[in-house]
């Protein structure tokens, strides 16, 4: 019985590192180095900077609501 008990713990520890290790191999091949973020660069800026612009646009539309909507409440507040 404890043998049996222990060659099943054997089993399911072998099997758990062979599953980390296929994690591991399968993260390491789809790593990217400094080398390969450099060739790629030239190819994203302006994708990029596309994003940054509707970014900035969309921070800036909910800056106005939110400023619109504290005036907006402002102005129910009791006065003193």
């Amino acid at each position: 019985m404890a043998v049996a008990d222990q060659c099943l713990r054997r089993c399911r520890l072998q099997g758990r590192r062979a599953i980390a290790a296929e994690i591991f191999d399968a993260i390491y091949a789809n790593l990217a180095t400094a080398a390969d973020l450099q060739e790629i660069k030239p190819e994203l800026l302006p994708r990029l900077s596309g994003i940054e612009r509707r970014m900035i646009l969309r921070v800036g539309g909910v800056m106005v609501g939110l400023t619109g909507l504290t005036v907006a409440a402002t102005g129910y507040l009791p006065r003193g």
